[in-house]
């Protein structure tokens, strides 16, 4: 009996060691994942794409080694805009903004946020969410 219990003790802590280890893994892979160049191609509002609505045209994101994060876009002006910040991984599933300001996605709705989170983030997809105005945005990007 007491060697049962000594086994299933042993099971358990390499259990939770192999699940406290695939979380870290997770971070490290996102981490490398993310730094690329990344264009929008869907924009959801409460889960309603809202993509024809979109003011703005050419969105783009780049996240690079020195955890700095630009964005820019076309706005409803014709006009380039460029906005330069910072990003860092608070887990492996948020990722905190820093540095830039709100756009005007939709007519008269502007939008902005300091943490994303992180719904797929693959070598080639990047997909987050967060909460604005009591509406969830949720934007899809594909590797540019």
């Amino acid at each position: 009996m007491k060697n049962k219990l000594l086994l299933s003790f042993s099971f358990l802590a390499l259990l939770l060691i192999g699940v406290a280890g695939c979380k870290k893994d997770v971070l490290a892979e996102n981490q490398k994942n993310i730094k690329k160049l990344w264009k929008l191609e869907q924009y959801l509002v409460n889960g309603v794409d809202k993509t024809g609505l979109l003011q703005i045209t050419s969105y783009d994101e780049s996240y690079t080694d020195n955890r700095k994060y630009d964005r820019s876009y076309t706005d409803k002006n014709g006009n380039k805009q460029v906005q330069n910040g910072s990003f860092e991984f608070e887990s492996s599933n948020q990722l905190h903004v820093s540095g830039v300001g709100s756009i005007e996605f939709t007519s008269g709705a502007t939008a902005s946020s300091s943490y994303y989170d992180i719904i797929r983030l693959t070598d080639t997809q990047l997909w987050y969410s967060y909460t604005n105005g009591g509406n969830k945005l949720e934007f899809h990007l594909s590797r540019k």
